[in-house]
């Protein structure tokens, strides 16, 4: 496990290593965000992005029954998006919330834990969902462009597919039997996958928890594609559009949030690249050096999740009652 986390890492620091060498990510450009109206545009739409996920995550809780204070819940989330740029992986973050949920409320909700799963799945379909409207929007540019038009159906298969695992997840009788489909003699596996089948039950029984949920990362998502617009006007690069960025910024925040590298470090830069650059259809910097701006005002957002981990180290916990959450 720690072999993979340090190969991860290393790949992470040799794309890193490539673009700085390429001249795709010349850390002088950065100072070009330092925009005074755009980059605090930027600044307030990330934490806005934060807040707003964080009540995303407190809404897949309520559905399974665990109702968290919004201070205690703030406390947990900004602690996991600490670890996310500080443990190598990629779900490092993702690991230390499933631990202080299952240590804080494990007894009142056992399958809690696993909400960080279900965090990233909606993150996953909001984000395709966007992509898929700017799509058939402007069909008919991204239709007479190649590459454009690889990357369109790409998307709408992701929407398609996500889609199909939700709508199987409603239906007891589709849980019933993929759950059956895994092996007994797999125990690990079948036990994740009752575990999961269970958390649908929840989720399932309380449909308006999970709608106020999508609508909390609709938020979050319009407020970090509007963060990655203020810094891409800040930079003062290329002209594109602002639904180019409601196309762009989905298909480049899906690839960051992959297990791959702490915080998609390394792998968001090559992603965004790639993306603005097949749509712009020429080479261009804006990509690694709009997403390295957005990681490093998100890192400073997130360091409040170090002075919660340090408080809660000493044996304080905010929000709770007799050491459990409310």
């Amino acid at each position: 496990m720690k072999i993979t986390s340090i190969l991860k890492t290393a790949f992470a620091v040799a794309i890193i290593v490539w673009l700085v060498h390429s001249n795709y990510l010349n850390f002088a450009d950065l100072k070009r965000a330092l925009d005074p109206v755009y980059f605090p545009l930027a600044a307030v739409s990330l934490l806005a992005m934060l807040l707003c996920g964080a009540e995303r995550f407190r809404y897949l809780l309520k559905a399974q029954g665990v109702n968290l204070s919004i201070r205690y819940n703030f406390e947990i989330f900004f602690i996991g998006n600490f670890f996310n740029f500080i443990l190598p992986g990629g779900v490092g973050g993702d690991v230390v919330k499933a631990f202080y949920l299952h240590k804080d409320v494990g007894e009142h909700a056992k399958t809690s834990p696993y909400t960080v799963l279900f965090d990233r799945f909606i993150g996953f379909y909001v984000l395709s969902l966007m992509a898929v409207i700017v799509v058939i929007c402007q069909w008919s540019r991204f239709s007479l462009l190649p590459k454009l038009h690889t990357l369109s159906l790409i998307m709408i298969a992701l929407f398609l597919v996500l889609s199909s695992i939700m709508s199987l997840g409603c239906w007891r009788t589709s849980r019933e039997l993929l759950v059956k489909l895994v092996p007994k003699r797999l125990v690990p596996i079948r036990k994740f996958a009752e575990q999961i089948a269970s958390s649908f039950e929840f989720y399932a029984a309380n449909p308006h928890h999970v709608l106020t949920s999508l609508a909390w990362g609709t938020l979050m998502q319009i407020f970090a594609i509007l963060a990655l617009a203020a810094i891409g006007v800040a930079l003062h690069l290329e002209p594109i559009p602002l639904s180019a960025y409601f196309f762009i910024g989905p298909l480049g925040y899906i690839v960051t949030s992959l297990p791959i590298a702490p915080a998609g470090i390394g792998v968001g830069q090559a992603a965004f690249l790639f993306f603005f650059n097949t749509y712009l259809g020429h080479k261009s910097p804006l990509g690694p050096l709009s997403i390295t701006v957005v990681q490093i005002v998100q890192f400073i957002w997130s360091l409040s999740g170090l002075y919660f981990y340090l408080v809660r180290r000493e044996g304080r916990i905010f929000g709770t009652t007799k050491g459990q959450p409310t």
